[in-house]
């Protein structure tokens, strides 16, 4: 069993973990861009945040998985403690590093009253998870790897969202590469509500999120993804059951384009920064097909009735791009409903595309700008619920 200390967990055996998991699964420029440094006008005041919903606030926690990245790790944990709106808890998952990984953490953090280190044996980033959502006690969790770090805005701007918009279970959003950047820029994702992604995550693998560091969810959604049962599936790349199975069990999702995780590459980075093989791609997608699977079966999804609602889910998205109308466009032509069925789908699709795809961008008018960051300059406009 899990023991505790007063700030420190001992976890002897990755098998005692996984049935204590289960068990708690059953119960810029002319182009609309601009420069911004920090506005007092869309900053709120946080020490009357504090006070005036104390007793309401969401209770949020941070779980952060290392494994042997004890030049980072610190700096990781200081991030999360350092938020402008503090986490409730913070919960450092050590996956058996053999490194000095621990050895920094407990002197460094011992006497920080949230701050709890977790140790167990070597079971890979997926385990990570498992063991921080079994102690994770807030109505959002967070998920921060070691070699990564937050802006400080990150906790504030993301209550406001959950908080203001109770139907968003799952949010991501942007970073910015630190280290060796020389990798290439960061793809820019626009801000918006991604609504429903059911179908595209069933048939066409669509990927809504970002990497784990900039991923968040509701603890209620965090019960219907975890804990998956194929640990060893995803010693690395777990972000891919946050995301996947997040998307496949119905989440409504959201993404803020503001660079508010600082993204690191390295040299031993366990994915981001490594060539990957066609072998290696084919194992994954293997991997990925059984996972999509699971979730299915999980939630006990008939899939040809389940087609018929693609035009649906794609109304849930607001201001799709084209390639987005085509992918569902195909996703229709693919399934065996009536081809008349198919052709009026395909109408509802474009005339959504069409509707909504030129409406401007929206985030929380409250929304709190890091410096340096480049937003859309309608970035002050309330969000709209998708049609």
């Amino acid at each position: 069993m899990l023991r505790r200390k007063p700030n420190t967990v001992s976890c002897s055996l990755l098998s005692h973990l996984q049935p204590l998991a289960m068990q708690r699964s059953a119960g810029k420029s002319s182009d609309g861009r601009l420069q911004a440094k920090l506005n007092p006008l869309l900053c709120p005041n946080i020490d009357a945040m504090r006070k005036s919903t104390e007793s309401t606030r969401l209770r949020t926690s941070c779980v952060v998985n290392n494994y042997n990245y004890s030049d980072y790790v610190c700096e990781a944990v200081e991030s999360a403690i350092a938020q402008a709106l503090p986490f409730d808890e913070i919960i450092v998952i050590d996956d058996g590093s053999t490194d000095d990984s621990v050895n920094r953490l407990r002197h460094q953090f011992t006497s920080e009253s949230k701050v709890t280190i977790v140790t167990k044996e070597n079971g890979g980033q997926l385990s990570c998870l498992h063991a921080g959502h079994h102690l994770a006690t807030g109505d959002v969790l967070f998920f921060l790897d070691a070699d990564d770090r937050y802006d400080r805005k990150l906790t504030q701007n993301a209550l406001l969202i959950f908080e203001a918009h109770p139907e968003i279970d799952f949010l991501s959003v942007g970073y910015r590469k630190i280290g060796n950047t020389n990798r290439g820029p960061v793809r820019n994702k626009p801000t918006r509500n991604c609504g429903i992604s059911t179908l595209g995550a069933i048939y066409h693998r669509n990927w809504i999120g970002n990497p784990t560091s900039c991923l968040s969810m509701r603890s209620n959604l965090a019960k219907q993804v975890l804990p998956f049962p194929d640990e060893a599936a995803w010693r690395i790349r777990a972000d891919d059951v946050l995301v996947l199975g997040s998307s496949i069990v119905g989440a409504n999702k959201y993404h803020l384009d503001l660079p508010l995780v600082e993204y690191r590459i390295h040299g031993n980075n366990g994915f981001a920064n490594r060539k990957q093989s066609n072998q290696a791609k084919m194992k994954h997608a293997i991997q990925t097909n059984r996972l999509i699977r699971y979730y299915v079966e999980k939630m006990g999804y008939d899939l040809k009735s389940l087609a018929e609602l693609l035009p649906r889910e794609f109304r849930t998205l607001q201001r799709p791009s084209l390639r987005e109308l085509f992918d569902y466009v195909r996703m229709c032509s693919s399934t065996k409903l009536p081809w008349t069925l198919r052709l009026g789908y395909a109408l509802k699709l474009l005339s959504h595309y069409l509707n909504d795809s030129r409406r401007p961008a929206d985030v929380p008018a409250e929304a709190v700008i890091p410096a340096e960051a480049v937003i859309p300059a309608e970035a002050t406009e309330p969000i709209r619920k998708a049609a």
